[in-house]
């Protein structure tokens, strides 16, 4: 099978300690991530998972992934039916994101983004963990794109995510919500309101402030949650908030 045989060329080049340089490993890729556009949800699941290793590898090997034309094939892959799919192609978009800001433009595409937030939403912990980890990562954008994220309604599910019990969801979600607060203090002096509209703050503030109770109740696990949300920086936030309300 010709397609059984691509994802093992690329399952051994992502094996290879000694990767081919970055023009190289372009050429090698760009035919393999027409293989995205497959409808065989196990050849996918196959081509997804090796392209996730090797976003593990230098940043060498994620320049290499972007000049092949794989980050726009794999937006349209989010959310997925099948986690075999979504969920990989989830972190491997994280991964090339941190790593490369220009692709955050990608976003602001077609459906891409109301699929991200479907994501952010589910009831599937792994696939919300990896959403939220993308969302962290996207709110790293210009003030125009934070903007034009925040209007397509990225707040309510950060919001709702930093009152999970899963420690990495709380994590990136609140680490989310502080880079889009940034952008409003930025912007607040000459545009106030001109980011976040005042509902969201308020909804924000809400979510921080239920936050902020629920760890003052955690008695000795306090110290362990503090590694994932910082109190004192949620108090630095909501003085932050109220000085705009």
């Amino acid at each position: 099978d010709v397609k059984l045989a691509n994802v093992l060329i690329l399952r051994t080049l992502c094996s290879t300690q000694h990767f081919l340089d970055c023009a190289d490993a372009t050429l090698c890729l760009g035919p393999l991530s027409r293989l995205l556009s497959s409808c065989d949800d196990e050849l996918l699941s196959c081509i997804c998972s090796e392209f996730h290793a090797l976003s593990y590898s230098t940043k060498r090997h994620h320049e290499a992934m972007i000049k092949a034309g794989v980050f726009p094939c794999l937006i349209k892959l989010i959310n997925h039916l099948s986690r075999n799919v979504n969920e990989p192609v989830l972190w491997l978009v994280g991964s090339l994101v941190r790593g490369d800001k220009s692709q955050i433009r990608f976003f602001k595409a077609g459906d891409a983004f109301p699929r991200l937030i479907a994501c952010m939403t589910s009831p599937v912990e792994d696939t919300q963990q990896a959403a939220c980890r993308v969302m962290r990562y996207v709110m790293s954008g210009t003030d125009d794109q934070v903007s034009f994220f925040v209007s397509k309604g990225c707040v309510p599910p950060l919001c709702h995510a930093i009152a999970s019990s899963h420690t990495k969801i709380r994590s990136h979600a609140f680490s989310g919500l502080v880079k889009v607060l940034t952008k409003v203090r930025s912007k607040a002096q000459n545009q106030p309101g001109a980011i976040v509209l005042h509902s969201q703050i308020e909804l924000i503030k809400a979510k921080l402030r239920e936050v902020e109770n629920k760890i003052e109740c955690y008695g000795d696990e306090v110290e362990m949650l503090r590694t994932n949300i910082n109190i004192d920086l949620v108090r630095v936030e909501l003085a932050l908030i109220d000085g705009y309300c």
